[in-house]
């Protein structure tokens, strides 16, 4: 079997440059971006009201105490009995949000649902 390149298997008249797919106007393909960050958002906020009630976990609640460790210029302390697994890049996020004080688990929470939409809006795009 031949290998073709991609600009053959198209069908004619189609640009190599948008997948296959049709053209868009330069206008709606603007919008249709603009629209993709703001979905996402709306996305995570709709999901952190119908969540109003849940709360961080025993890890996250553990990632900020050693973020605002990190802060305050201390190496945490992963050696405490039953500490859960440390994941150095949650604890770095946690650290900003540790100075908010007791609203630092709200701010993971909804850092954590916007995460949470902007993965699966990234699993869409590429399975379309």
């Amino acid at each position: 079997m031949i290998a073709r390149s991609p600009e053959e298997r198209l069908p004619a008249g189609r640009d190599p440059g948008t997948c296959g797919r049709a053209p868009t106007n330069g206008m709606w393909s603007r919008a249709a971006a603009a629209m993709g960050p703001i979905t996402v958002v709306a996305v995570a906020v709709l999901l952190y009201l119908i969540a109003a009630e849940a709360r961080i976990g025993y890890d996250t609640a553990y990632q900020l105490v050693w973020g605002r460790e990190l802060l305050e210029g201390k190496l945490p302390q992963y050696n405490v009995q039953l500490a859960p697994t440390p994941h150095p890049l949650q604890v770095l996020v946690a650290g900003p949000l540790a100075l908010l004080g007791q609203t630092a688990d709200e701010a993971m929470r909804a850092l954590s649902l916007l995460s949470l939409t902007l993965l699966a809006a990234a699993l869409y795009r590429v399975g379309t």
